[in-house]
């Protein structure tokens, strides 16, 4: 089957413009990938400033609490003490405790001495810590 002039240049015709639509979608598909590249940046640049702005409102509000925390601390005037070691590590942070003005309760129960029990730390060294 032979193909006249006419049709080999129909041919190469439709083939030129196949080869550009085929251009044509390359190109709009790379100009997509940029866009949606951009729209992520765009995005995740807006994510970062929210999060930025969570961000200083949950330290804004930690701050507070801490304020808040700091002047109920400042106004409470007792200490309970709690823990191993009740002729050593107890002992010293109860005297540093009342050092500092608060009146230092010793739950018996929950110390325990290496050497000498809570009794006789209290009673030897003359603190004046209320044990219960």
């Amino acid at each position: 089957m032979t193909t006249t002039l006419a049709e080999q240049e129909l041919i190469t015709n439709i083939s030129k413009e196949i080869q550009l639509a085929k251009t044509s979608i390359l190109e709009k598909k790379t100009a997509l990938k940029k866009l949606n590249a951009t729209y992520q940046h765009e995005n995740s640049i807006r994510i970062n400033l929210i999060y930025n702005s969570e961000l200083r409102v949950a330290r804004s509000q930690k701050t507070k609490l801490l304020r808040e925390l700091e002047q109920e601390i400042s106004n409470t005037k007792i200490c309970s003490i709690s823990g191993g070691a009740s002729d050593y590590c107890v002992l010293w942070a109860g005297v540093g405790f009342t050092n500092l003005g608060f009146d230092v309760i010793i739950k018996r129960d929950l110390v325990k001495g290496i050497v000498r029990e809570i009794d006789q730390v209290v009673f030897e060294q003359k603190v004046n810590f209320k044990i219960v």
